[in-house]
């Protein structure tokens, strides 16, 4: 419509000069076009983004129920065991909270990390722990000397790290603190493991099998 009537007002005029008109046809109505498009592409980003989240908290959720009908207190006896359900569960909170953080984006540090370093961190390492014993022909129960203490370890480093999230808005140093000790945490945990498992995985199997 803005065209048109660019174009009607440019032949009433008496401008027969072509070039003008496709001028005015083509080149001023780009910045409205611009616009359109930009704001049609803006709005399927929020409806996609909106999607996602949605998803994320469904996922979440359904984490978090299963984790509660998972549990049980035999459970807490076995290190091998109760590390996969917390780790689980850390991920499934982690979910979320940053399914919360599209809302409120303060929290999504708080999210990222209960998924990376309570989720991520603690399923590999408990993980890692039990299928190195298979693998290496070894009892998979119970955990080999020191591994305990690897998972408190990490489910430290995870428990630091989340409350880094919350004194990057009360203290920049204990911010700061607070990050480098999870780190601190997380690495020793992983080292720990390290150290009780190399002899382990560069040995051959104790049957004599490929590992």
């Amino acid at each position: 419509m803005l065209h048109g009537f660019a174009l009607s007002l440019t032949l009433s005029h008496g401008r027969g000069d072509w070039v003008s008109v496709a001028r005015t046809v083509f080149v001023l109505p780009l910045p409205v076009y611009s616009e359109a498009v930009l704001a049609k592409c803006a709005g399927c980003f929020l409806g996609f983004q909106a999607a996602c989240t949605l998803m994320i908290l469904g996922a979440g959720c359904l984490g978090c129920v299963q984790s509660y009908r998972w549990f049980n207190r035999g459970i807490l006896g076995e290190p091998m065991l109760w590390t996969l359900h917390l780790g689980y569960a850390a991920s499934s909170l982690g979910m979320v909270v940053l399914a919360v953080s599209f809302a409120a984006p303060s929290l999504q540090s708080l999210g990222v990390h209960l998924l990376a370093v309570g989720g991520i961190g603690l399923l590999t390492v408990s993980m890692m722990v039990r299928t190195a014993l298979g693998h290496t022909a070894r009892p998979l129960y119970p955990a080999p000397a020191g591994m305990g203490t690897a998972f408190w370890l990490m489910v430290a480093a995870t428990a630091v790290r989340a409350l880094a999230a919350i004194m990057a808005f009360v203290n920049a140093t204990a911010y700061t603190h607070s990050i480098r000790l999870s780190a601190s945490l997380f690495a020793a945990s992983l080292l720990l493991y390290f150290w009780r498992y190399r002899p382990w995985l560069t040995q051959p199997r104790l049957d004599g099998k490929a590992g």
